[in-house]
């Protein structure tokens, strides 16, 4: 969503537009090219007519920069989104995207984590995540580069979930995070990050059973889908679960928070 400054304004309604302005605001304030617009919205099936047909969306767009302007009499629409040679920019004041602010957030929390500062993580990562409201681009029916926007987008939603669960449990907030890792787990199968969590926070919670239930079921995706044994770490972690070792207790779990910055196999 764009928002603050003079580029406020609405997306447009139709499909088209809609696309354009994505690709352009996740890039701002970068120029993107005309290729790669023509390559966004039509693929590798461009009509005759689409270089004049962009120029009818960016006055499209144009419009709704005026129309959502606090003074539509002043605002130049021209230098909201920039026509350059071989293409368009469109510029934001600093906070009008929510994927910057998110991204700037992201990385706050990334920096505090790192340092043991799992409260600021915590909370730095909760305010992230707020500014999400559903997936990625949902209203929008992305083309080839959008697709990897979204992909990009998802995967640093996802790490940051995954930071904010792991600062919970290093707090000892096993109890606030079970039901939501448990949710992740199910739509995330294959993250090995996830599993782990899962795991200490049942555990924890009492549920020895059910968290060596979730290592079952990583142990045998991972045979199915790819021919592979769960990681060492999670391995290590199943057999502490088996001997209900003291280093799954608050003060000395096993560093389940290095996964987080591993690979990950699957999703």
């Amino acid at each position: 969503m764009i928002t603050d400054g003079p580029g406020d304004f609405a997306a447009p309604s139709a499909a088209k537009p809609r696309q354009m302005l994505a690709l352009l605001a996740l890039n701002a304030p970068s120029i993107v090219s005309v290729g790669s617009i023509v390559e966004e919205l039509w693929s590798e099936w461009p009509p005759p007519s689409a270089r004049t047909t962009l120029q009818t969306y960016v006055l499209q767009l144009r419009r709704l920069v005026r129309e959502g302007s606090a003074d539509p009499t002043t605002c130049d629409p021209k230098k909201v989104l920039v026509t350059r040679p071989g293409g368009y920019q469109l510029i934001l004041e600093s906070g009008g995207l929510d994927a910057d602010e998110f991204e700037k957030l992201r990385q706050r929390g990334v920096v505090a984590f790192s340092f043991g500062r799992y409260s600021e993580a915590a909370e730095i990562m909760g305010s992230a995540l707020a500014l999400w409201r559903g997936p990625a681009l949902v209203d929008i029916e992305p083309g080839p580069l959008l697709l990897v926007e979204i992909t990009r987008l998802e995967e640093n939603r996802m790490a940051a979930q995954v930071i904010l669960m792991e600062s919970m449990l290093q707090l000892g907030q096993h109890a606030e995070v079970t039901g939501e890792l448990l949710a992740l787990n199910l739509q995330h199968p294959m993250r090995e990050d996830i599993c782990a969590q899962v795991m200490v926070a049942l555990y924890r919670a009492g549920r020895r059973s059910e968290a060596l239930d979730g290592y079952r079921r990583l142990h045998k995706l991972l045979a199915e889908e790819m021919g592979l044994e769960p990681p060492y770490r999670i391995r290590a972690l199943h057999d502490a679960i088996l001997r209900e070792d003291s280093s799954l207790d608050l003060d000395s779990m096993l560093e389940v928070a290095q996964l987080s910055s591993r690979p990950q196999r699957g999703g």
